[in-house]
């Protein structure tokens, strides 16, 4: 595992994603609202709402996943390692609340679906985030609806701009749980496992013929697609198994793991 001492997230970052950046930076509620999502009482009251449905895990409660976080952390170059949060749904996502000691909650569902590797993968996504300070951004596009009577002018356009930067920060992210893994296929069982293929089915042969499947359906979905994607904080499944995959055989990838060996 080659350590990434001294490396930036613009070194990885999606273009697109950058290009929604400067989108976002131009309008002129970006701040109030920052401000708003940052204020201690609302980060106050979303840490009580994880004291109170979640529970706490220790380095001592769980050894091996702290290894595993920690390693993630020393791989990625972010300090400090996050406090761990548990609880009981059947999602992916680990929810990241920023600060001093940042915290992640993670829902036990990956723990007990995913392999150590994958694992790996889906910790560096989100150490990913904390390391791009992305973090109060994310929590504005989960709440886009609720936010959007709190600013006077916050509209439709507000929320389809956050929309869309939220989709391109995701494909930045997985290019972190890459880096964190370095393992291209277990990036992909894990994608391809979170679009829905169960962990029985996540063979070589089957993601070569899904990515391949993928890439010939691409022009059409992507016609079909730009309606329903307006709104929507979340990278299609598909086009994140096939964005990754194209970064990876770009040379990209290659190019950060050697200059950091």
């Amino acid at each position: 595992m080659v350590t990434l001492t001294g490396l930036q997230v613009s070194e990885y970052s999606h273009p697109d994603e950058n290009k929604a950046m400067q989108a976002l930076n131009k309008t002129k509620w970006l701040k109030d609202l920052l401000n708003w999502v940052s204020d201690k009482n609302n980060i106050y009251n979303l840490k009580v709402s994880i004291l109170g449905s979640c529970i706490e895990v220790t380095e001592s409660d769980m050894p091996e996943l702290y290894s595993l976080v920690s390693e993630v952390c020393r791989t990625l170059d972010y300090a400090p390692v996050p406090r761990i949060y548990m609880y009981h749904d059947s999602v992916f996502d680990i929810d990241i609340f920023p600060g001093v000691k940042p915290v992640l909650k993670v829902p036990d569902f990956i723990v007990n679906e995913f392999d150590r590797e994958m694992l790996r993968f889906q910790f560096g996504k989100a150490v990913s985030a904390l390391k791009a300070d992305t973090c109060q951004m994310r929590m504005l596009a989960k709440s886009i609806r609720l936010t959007m009577g709190l600013i006077p002018g916050l509209g439709t356009a507000a929320a389809v701009l956050l929309a869309d930067w939220s989709r391109k920060a995701g494909l930045t992210e997985d290019r972190g749980g890459l880096l964190a893994c370095q393992d291209l296929r277990t990036a992909e069982r894990a994608l391809m496992r979170m679009a829905g293929m169960p962990l029985r089915y996540l063979d070589s042969d089957r993601i070569s013929e899904y990515i391949k499947a993928c890439q010939d359906s691409n022009q059409v979905s992507s016609l079909v697609q730009s309606a329903m994607t307006l709104q929507r904080t979340e990278v299609w499944n598909n086009d994140r198994i096939l964005e990754l995959y194209k970064w990876h055989y770009s040379g990209q990838y290659d190019d950060i793991i050697e200059e950091y060996e």
